[in-house]
């Protein structure tokens, strides 16, 4: 059962649903399901404190890019820890990408493989940054979507170069996302 819930990142949920049965389940798996919502626990702190920093970051370098708010992601959970996106996601021009790159390398970011598309940064202590440009999309209608964010996305409030997607903007980009 924990592999199953583990391979499909849900572990740490599934840990609320593991506490209320009746069943005898082995304490070794309990601890496992355990270990995973305290990961949950302090990724979720992280994040959002390292997705402040990396938008400043972003502002004060000038470049021009919208994100997905971890922070109001997680606002969307009734209990925070329940949330199963585990980065900070970055949407930049092929110009941005390279600059973003740059400026991650400088902060002791490094690069790693993952099977979402964009690349993904990872720094330790698990935080995680998912950057991406058109490329996410086939279509060449969702790719002028991708390219208008840049564009008419509105700005963050004090800020000039970084945008906050709109909610019903976010929304179709999730869904998008998930074919």
């Amino acid at each position: 059962m924990f592999r199953l819930a583990d391979y499909h990142g849900v572990a740490h949920a599934v840990h609320y649903g593991v506490l209320g049965l009746d069943q005898e389940i082995p304490q070794t798996v309990r601890q496992q399901f355990f270990d995973k919502y305290l990961e949950s626990v302090y990724r979720v702190g992280r994040l959002q404190k390292s997705e402040t920093q990396l938008l400043a970051l972003m502002e004060h370098e000038k470049i021009n890019c919208f994100y997905l708010s971890y922070s109001d992601i997680v606002k969307n959970y009734p209990i925070e820890e329940m949330c199963c996106c585990e980065s900070i996601q970055i949407g930049s021009s092929r110009k941005g990408t390279r600059m973003i790159w740059d400026i991650l390398i400088k902060v002791d970011f490094e690069e790693r493989k993952t099977d979402e598309t964009g690349k993904l940064y990872y720094r330790i202590p698990g935080i995680r940054v998912l950057n991406f440009d058109y490329k996410l999309f086939f279509s060449p209608s969702m790719r002028r979507f991708f390219k208008s964010l840049l564009k008419l996305s509105r700005l963050q409030i004090r800020n000039s170069y970084v945008r906050e997607l709109p909610l019903d903007d976010r929304y179709l980009f999730f869904n998008v996302q998930i074919d």
